[in-house]
């Protein structure tokens, strides 16, 4: 299964002034950016789309109506789930974008399942996400999408320093029940602004950079069953290269990664490793 992944689209009406998180983003021409890395996508052959939350920079529905616009355009099914972001202003933002969450049947099916919570906000600054219902077949490999990580990431980030973006609430409980699947699961994540892989247990977690921030990163997942096990391969491109005002990497893992899950581990594979 071929799987194309944004995050952090951020998207703007055009003529918004540039943000920044780490580094600038350019919101003015955000949509721009969606274009290009759908089209990119569109032509790669993915088979699903998979959106991971942060759609709109202040969750409007105007800025929502320009995702919605988008998706005609996209023949592979597209998934989503929803960012701190987007509940600025709406409680169904995904609703209104018309675009599903992969818990709806018969959206983004394959050879694995994905899946997904949803995202609630429970106070100023403070999330949390839905529990996995762990009702998956034993040894079935999981996709679960989720706007924040999964797995800690904030000494990582600190090492680098690099500041984080903050938490779920529950960010250990729903860790702890996904490790309970007994079979491998690969969360998807964003949020972070960064681009970092991080494995423990049964988990393992690709944290994808934004699309509205450089590297301006779409990510494609390629999933399949080799003589290695179950073997992920994520490939990162760059839509832009650095600019002036890029002052910070935020590339903490290769462009180009292989792992597999055998003996009931995630190993990362090296460059050259044999099947």
């Amino acid at each position: 299964m071929r799987i194309g992944v944004l995050s952090d689209l951020h998207l703007s009406v055009p003529g918004t002034p540039d943000g920044r998180w780490i580094n600038p983003q350019p919101l003015g021409r955000s949509a721009d950016l969606l274009d290009e890395a759908l089209g990119q996508l569109s032509r790669a052959g993915v088979d699903a789309v998979l959106l991971l939350g942060d759609l709109a920079e202040h969750g409007s529905p105007r800025e929502l109506g320009m995702l919605r616009a988008r998706l005609p355009g996209v023949t592979a099914p597209i998934c989503a789930v929803a960012g701190n972001h987007d509940l600025t202003e709406l409680d169904d933002p995904l609703d209104h974008a018309d675009v599903q969450s992969p818990g709806v049947p018969g959206q983004c099916r394959g050879p694995v399942h994905i899946a997904a919570g949803m995202l609630r906000r429970i106070g100023r600054g403070e999330f949390t996400d839905e529990l996995p219902p762990l009702t998956w077949p034993a040894g079935q490999a999981v996709v679960w999408l989720s706007h924040f990580p999964v797995l800690p990431t904030r000494q990582i980030l600190a090492e680098a320093d690099l500041k984080h973006a903050g938490d779920l609430t529950n960010r250990e409980q729903v860790a702890d029940a996904l490790s309970r699947h007994p079979g491998p699961v690969v969360v998807l994540a964003g949020h972070l602004h960064v681009h970092v892989a991080v494995s423990a247990t049964n988990i393992l977690q690709l944290d994808h950079p934004a699309l509205v921030e450089w590297p301006h990163g779409l990510a494609i997942l390629d999933i399949a069953n080799t003589s290695c096990g179950l073997e992920v391969r994520w490939s990162v491109k760059h839509l832009a290269p650095k600019t002036a005002g890029v002052s910070v990497n935020t590339m903490l893992a290769d462009a180009d990664e292989r792992w597999c899950w055998r003996a009931d581990t995630w190993c990362r594979l090296e460059e050259g490793t044999q099947q």
